[in-house]
C-alpha cells in the first residue's frame, strides 16, 4: 500500500472514531470535482497525491468563494522549511508532519481550525 493511501486510512479512522463524517477522494482532481459539488466544514490532504498535488489542491479551493474560509490542513512527510511556508502560503491553515503527526495533534489542530 502506498503511503498516501496507507495515510489517508489512517486519517479517516481516527477522525471516525471521533465522531466526523469523512469523505475519501483518491487524488487531487476527485477532491477538486467532489468540492464543487459538497461544501465540506474542512479538507485535510496530503502534498504528494497522484494528478494533482495537495500545495495546487489548496490553491483550488482557495479561489473558489465557497472554500476561502474552509479550514484546509495539510498532513505530509515534507518536512522542510520552504515545504511549510509553501503550503501557507497557498492558504493551508495548518501544516502538519508526519513525522511528528499523531492522533491528538490532527484532532486538537482541526478542532483549532474550525473553531
Amino acid at each position: 500500500m502506498d503511503d498516501f493511501a496507507n495515510t489517508r486510512d489512517i486519517v479517516k479512522s481516527i477522525l471516525m472514531s471521533y465522531g466526523y463524517q469523512v469523505d475519501l477522494a483518491e487524488d487531487g482532481l476527485v477532491a477538486i470535482e467532489k468540492a464543487s459539488k459538497i461544501v465540506y466544514d474542512a479538507v485535510i490532504t496530503d502534498v504528494e497525491m497522484p494528478n494533482l498535488d495537495g500545495f495546487s489542491l489548496t490553491s483550488h479551493l482557495r479561489q473558489d468563494e465557497r472554500y476561502r474560509q474552509i479550514p484546509v490542513i495539510i498532513v505530509t512527510s515534507r518536512e522542510k522549511a520552504v515545504d511549510k511556508r509553501r503550503g501557507i502560503q497557498v492558504g493551508a491553515n495548518a501544516y502538519i508532519v508526519k513525522g511528528a503527526f499523531d492522533q491528538n495533534n490532527l484532532i486538537e489542530t482541526l478542532q483549532n481550525v474550525i473553531g
